[in-house]
């Protein structure tokens, strides 16, 4: 594919955002590759960035401000590879089940 013509098509959107909502229509990349100790620090690096203040003042997690799909295109931008990008669900729920350091753990 043409990029450079699709980018002159749509002129006000960065050629990224393109390739990546493609990429998210077609289903192409392996989105269903495991996360790896890298892939999670990378999430937690973003979500920290983006979103310094999850916490309220109640001691809860307040994920409702959280823009998964900002999250997700950050993700892909820093990870470089089209290959190993997330979708929007994946990254959120990876943060909701496995990463949030709030979350309570039961043994």
């Amino acid at each position: 594919m043409e990029w450079n013509t699709l980018q002159s098509l749509l002129p006000k959107i960065q050629l990224f955002d393109i390739k990546h909502e493609l990429f998210l229509m077609l289903g192409i990349g392996d989105h269903q590759r495991c996360w790896t100790l890298r892939l999670d620090n990378l999430l937690i690096r973003i979500i920290n960035s983006l979103y310094p203040r999850l916490v309220g003042t109640d001691g809860l997690i307040h994920e409702a401000n959280v823009k998964w799909k900002t999250v997700a295109m950050d993700f892909c931008r820093k990870t470089g590879d089209f290959n190993a990008f997330k979708t929007q669900k994946q990254c959120k729920e990876r943060w909701l089940n496995h990463l949030n350091p709030h979350l309570k753990r039961f043994s």
